[in-house]
C-alpha cells in the first residue's frame, strides 16, 4: 500500500473494485493487511475470468466464500485462512 497511515494497519474487511489485472497486482498487499478470517470483496471481474483469479487469491490462502452476478460481470468475496 502507498499510504503509510494504513500500511502497518489490519482490516476486517477490503473492498476493490478494479480489473482483474489490477486486483492480482494488489492481492499480496490485500492478505498483508486483512486479519484471519477477515474478508475481502472484489468486483471490476468478467465472468471469464472469474476461475483464474480465484485460483490466483487461493494461492494467498484467500479462500472463495461467495459469488454474486451481475450481466457479464461477478463480484467474489474471499475470507482469510488462519
Amino acid at each position: 500500500l502507498k499510504c503509510n497511515y494504513l500500511r502497518n494497519k489490519e482490516f476486517d474487511l477490503i473492498v476493490s473494485n478494479m480489473l482483474c489485472n489490477a486486483q492480482k497486482k494488489i492481492v499480496k498487499d490485500c492478505y498483508k493487511c486483512l486479519k484471519v478470517k477477515g474478508r475481502v470483496i472484489i468486483s471490476g471481474i468478467l465472468v471469464e475470468q472469474m476461475n483464474d483469479i480465484i485460483s490466483y487469491f487461493k494461492k494467498f490462502n484467500l479462500n472463495l466464500e461467495k459469488k454474486i452476478y451481475s450481466s457479464n460481470w461477478v463480484a467474489l468475496i474471499f475470507i482469510k485462512s488462519g
